[in-house]
C-alpha cells in the first residue's frame, strides 16, 4: 500500500466512523446486526477491501450494503468500486456465547491521492437491543433505527397466541388414548414413591417438562433443517404413516399405552425423588409418540419460525401442562378415575381425535402428493364443508346407536373422512383469498432469458407448501396493491422457485443463490453479477420489500 508520509500521519479512526446502531434476533434465531459508515475529508472504503470478521460459531448468511461509488485507484489507476457511507445489515447464522458480541471490520480508507494502511476497528453489540448514536450533520438518514425497531415488534402477538396453544394442546393430550388409562396408574404408582405423595408428583411432573423444553431447543437450534426435511418425501412419507397408526390406534387397532409404561420403568426400582425425576424424564420421551399432532406441530413450527428462547418457552408450557395432572391433581385424579364418564362423550373424544390425526396423515402426505393436489387450489373451502358435514354426521350417527361405534371399519371412515375436511379447511385458510398482484415466472431459465432481452432484474421468491410463512407473503406481501402500484412503474421479473421436493433441480437453485432457509428472497440485477446480488431470509411485509427494491435498484443504477 502507499508509503506516502501522509498516510502515516492519519488516523483512520479520525476519517472513518464505524457506529453499531443495533442488534436483533430473528424468529427464526437468526441475528440481524445494524452498523453505520460515516466519512470524512473526501475519504472512501474499497468495497473489496471491507472484511467483517464474525464472532467464533456464526457464519454470514447475508449481506446489504448501501450504493457505491465508482473512483480511480491513485495507484493504479484501475476503477473501483468504494463506499463513501452508509448503513449496512448482516444476517449472521449461529448461538453467540455472550449478550455482546465484537464484529472487527478490516477496511482501506483512500482518497483520489492516498490510501491508508489497512486498519481494524472492533463494534460491540449487545443483543435484543437499541442503541440511538448521534449522527453528525450530512450523515446517512436515522431510518435504519425506525427499521430496527419494526424488526423488534413483529409478531409478538402470534407468540402469545401459540403460548394458549401450547397450553390447551399440553391438556388435551392428557385424552389420547395411550395417556388417559395410565394417568390412575401412574398416579397410583407415585404414591408409593415418597412419604410425601405431592413431592412424588412435583418431580415426576419435573421430569416430563425437562424432556420436552430439551427437545424443543435441540429442535429450534436445527433451524432450518428440520423444515428442510419436510420436503424430503421419505420423511413426510415416514410421518404420514405414523400419523395414521397413531389414528388407528385411537380407535383400537393397536395399543400404544404400552409406550407409557415402559416410561415409567425408566427410573429403577429404588424409591427416591431423584428416580420419580427420572420416572417422569423417561415416560415423556418415551410416550412422546403418543402425542400425536400437537407435539408434531410444534415442533415443526419451532423449528422453522422461533428464536431458540421462544421455543424453549413455547415446549415449557406444553409440557407443564401436559404434566399438571400429575403435578397437582394426584389424589383427585385417582377418585375421578372411579367416576365413570358417559359413553356417547368417550366415543365422541375418540372419534375427533382420530379424525385430528387422520387430518394430519393427510397434511403429510400432501408433500408427497403435492402436484396431484394442486388441481384442488380453488376448492379447498368447499372440499371442507363437504367433507367436515359428512364425517360429522357420521360422527352423530354413531352417537346416536352406540352399537355402531363397535363396528371399527365403520368408525374408521367416519374418522378419515372427517380429518380429510379437517386437513381441506386448513388449506383453504393458508391459500391467498386475494389474487395476487403478481405475473409468475416458473423457470430460471425464462427469467434470465427475458432479463437478458429487457434489462430488467430479477425478484426469486424461494417457496414451499410446508413453509407457512411463505404462504403469508402469498397471503398478504404479494396481494397487496402498494405492491401492484410500485411493480406497475418499475420493472421486475418475478420468479417463483418451488422447493417444496428435493430434487437436483432444487439442490442446485439453493446452491447456486446460498438459500439456507425458507422464505428467502434474492434480488439479481440483469447482468446476473453475483456480487451484487442480494439475499434477504425471512418473511417481508409489502413496504419492507419495497424498501428494498429500491435500495437495489438505486445501488445497481449507480454503478
Amino acid at each position: 500500500m502507499a508509503n506516502n508520509a501522509d498516510a502515516q500521519d492519519i488516523d483512520p479512526a479520525e476519517v472513518i466512523t464505524w457506529q453499531a446502531v443495533g442488534a436483533q434476533t430473528e424468529k427464526s434465531g437468526e441475528l440481524r446486526l445494524f452498523l453505520r459508515l460515516l466519512t470524512s475529508d473526501g475519504f472512501s472504503l474499497y468495497r473489496d477491501k471491507v472484511t467483517f470478521n464474525l464472532p467464533f460459531g456464526m457464519t454470514l448468511v447475508e449481506k446489504i450494503e448501501p450504493p457505491t461509488v465508482e473512483v480511480i485507484d491513485p495507484l493504479t489507476g484501475d476503477k473501483v468500486d468504494t463506499f463513501k457511507g452508509g448503513e449496512f445489515e448482516l444476517l449472521l447464522q449461529g448461538q453467540p456465547s455472550t449478550t455482546v458480541i465484537t464484529l472487527a471490520i478490516t477496511y482501506i480508507g483512500c482518497t483520489d491521492k492516498i490510501c491508508l494502511f489497512p486498519y481494524t476497528e472492533n463494534l460491540q453489540f449487545k443483543l435484543a437491543s437499541v442503541t440511538q448514536p448521534s449522527v453528525s450533520t450530512g450523515s446517512a438518514s436515522g431510518g435504519i433505527e425506525q427499521r430496527l425497531v419494526n424488526y423488534a415488534g413483529q409478531s409478538s402477538r402470534s407468540f402469545w397466541w401459540l403460548i394458549v396453544i401450547a397450553l390447551i394442546g399440553g391438556l388435551l393430550t392428557n385424552l389420547t388414548p395411550c395417556i388417559l388409562p395410565m394417568i390412575p396408574i401412574t398416579v397410583k404408582t407415585l404414591g408409593g414413591q415418597h412419604l410425601y405423595p405431592q413431592l412424588s408428583a412435583l418431580c415426576y411432573g419435573a421430569g416430563i417438562i425437562f424432556s420436552y423444553t430439551a427437545l424443543g431447543l435441540v429442535v429450534s437450534a436445527s433451524g432450518g433443517l428440520f423444515g428442510a426435511l419436510l420436503g424430503n418425501l421419505w420423511f413426510a412419507l415416514l410421518f404420514s404413516v405414523l400419523m395414521f397408526i397413531f389414528g388407528l390406534s385411537m380407535l383400537g387397532w393397536g395399543n400404544l399405552a404400552f409406550l407409557q409404561r415402559l416410561g415409567t420403568r425408566f427410573g429403577g426400582q429404588k424409591k427416591s425423588l431423584f428416580n420419580t425425576w427420572l420416572l417422569g424424564l423417561g415416560a415423556g420421551l418415551v410416550a412422546a409418540p403418543c402425542t400425536g399432532p400437537i407435539l408434531g406441530a410444534l415442533l415443526a413450527y419451532a423449528a422453522t419460525q422461533l428464536s431458540g428462547f421462544e421455543a424453549t418457552s413455547l415446549f415449557f408450557v406444553y409440557s407443564f401442562a401436559f404434566a399438571s395432572p400429575y403435578m397437582f391433581a394426584g389424589g383427585l385424579v385417582t377418585k375421578l378415575a372411579r367416576v365413570k364418564v358417559a359413553s356417547r362423550l368417550q366415543v365422541a373424544v375418540k372419534l375427533v381425535l382420530a379424525g385430528l390425526m387422520f387430518g394430519l396423515f393427510f397434511y403429510y402426505l400432501r408433500i408427497p402428493l403435492y402436484r396431484q393436489l394442486q388441481g384442488f387450489a380453488d376448492y379447498w373451502f368447499t372440499l371442507s364443508v363437504v367433507f367436515v358435514g359428512v364425517g360429522g354426521l357420521a360422527i352423530g350417527l354413531c352417537l346416536w346407536r352406540l352399537q355402531l361405534a363397535h363396528q371399527r371399519l365403520l368408525t374408521l371412515v367416519c374418522a378419515v373422512v372427517f380429518g380429510f375436511g379437517l386437513f381441506a379447511f386448513a388449506q383453504g385458510v393458508t391459500t391467498p383469498s386475494r389474487p395476487s398482484v403478481v405475473e409468475w415466472l416458473t423457470s430460471e431459465q425464462q427469467a434470465i432469458a427475458q432479463a437478458e432481452l429487457t434489462g430488467a432484474p430479477i425478484l426469486l421468491d424461494a417457496w414451499a407448501e410446508w413453509c407457512e410463512r411463505c404462504k403469508q407473503m402469498d397471503a398478504y406481501t404479494y396481494t397487496d396493491q402498494r405492491l401492484a402500484s410500485y411493480l406497475q412503474e418499475n420493472t421486475w421479473l418475478m420468479f417463483k422457485a418451488d422447493f417444496t421436493l428435493t430434487t437436483p433441480e432444487t439442490t442446485i437453485l439453493r446452491q447456486k443463490y446460498g438459500i439456507l432457509s425458507l422464505p428467502t428472497t434474492v434480488l439479481i440485477p440483469a447482468s446476473g453479477d453475483s456480487d451484487k446480488r442480494v439475499t434477504i431470509s425471512g418473511f417481508l411485509d409489502a413496504p419492507t420489500l419495497i424498501e428494498h427494491l429500491r435500495k437495489f435498484s438505486s445501488a445497481t443504477d449507480n454503478s
